[in-house]
């Protein structure tokens, strides 16, 4: 049994694995927080202090509390070389602006790989497509896992992991792995995989405790009507539909 297998046999029971032989450190690069008019919240601190205690692990945020804040305090203490895997070009562009806003980093320090473009620098941002292209029956990118001595590898939005990412990324267990994400429920069921790749959970701030801070707002939903065309061309009754927008919208007078 290989050490994955073993790790997703005691995520099943509940024991989930440390790590304990340590992590590669990487290559060191320097950077730190430009704290200019903001600072990180309690919550995001405290997200960070118990993701670099345990080594590895998965931090569990709301949308909307700033998880790549977290990613970027843990980049800035960790002080090493990042690889960043992201879902989409979209957010590998929010990715660069925010560290390039609220880091030291420059725009010399921060590669972007993916459809776009083939960049690689001491913390690069690649997307999950780019890493699961196949050029025939290979991977063609998967010398970006060995591109540089990353000591530092981030997971965003963990729960839209492709499956094939598991295995590809599997040899980079010597290396701090953090998974960043909004739920833990992933539509293969494949929670146990995202554990034993990138490690336990190490933080969860639940989203009520969060709204009551002020930090993100409560939800609110309100009927809406739509109307549906048929199969003869015309429309059917206007049907309630439900939206975020806070109260119902007033009723279309009726015809005399």
């Amino acid at each position: 049994m290989g050490a994955r297998q073993l790790k997703q046999e005691l995520v099943k029971i509940g024991w989930p694995a440390e790590d304990l032989a340590g992590y590669t450190p990487g290559t060191p690069h320097d950077m730190a927080l430009v704290e200019d008019g903001w600072t990180l919240r309690g919550y995001q601190t405290d997200a960070v202090d118990h993701f670099l205690d345990g080594g590895s692990g998965v931090v569990v945020l709301p949308c909307g509390a700033g998880k790549t804040l977290v990613g970027a305090a843990a980049m800035a203490r960790a002080k090493t070389t990042t690889l960043i895997l992201v879902t989409n070009t979209v957010s590998a562009r929010q990715w660069r602006s925010e560290l390039l806003k609220r880091t030291t980093l420059t725009e010399d320090e921060i590669g972007e790989y993916s459809g776009q473009s083939r960049e690689v620098k001491p913390v690069t941002i690649a997307t999950y497509q780019i890493l699961t292209a196949k050029r025939k029956v290979e991977y063609a990118h998967l010398a970006l896992l060995d591109a540089l001595d990353w000591g530092l590898v981030v997971y965003d939005e963990v729960h839209l992991l492709p499956a094939p990412v598991f295995k590809l990324t599997a040899d980079l267990q010597a290396r701090r792995r953090l998974g960043l994400t909004a739920t833990l429920v992933r539509e293969d069921g494949r929670e146990g995989d995202v554990f034993s790749l990138i490690g336990p959970k190490r933080f969860d701030a639940p989203w009520k405790e969060i709204e009551a801070q002020g930090f993100i707002s409560p939800p609110s939903a309100s009927r809406c009507a739509s109307t549906c065309p048929t199969r003869t061309g015309s429309s059917t009754p206007p049907r309630p539909t439900t939206s975020a927008t806070g109260s119902p919208p007033p009723r279309p007078p009726s015809s005399t």
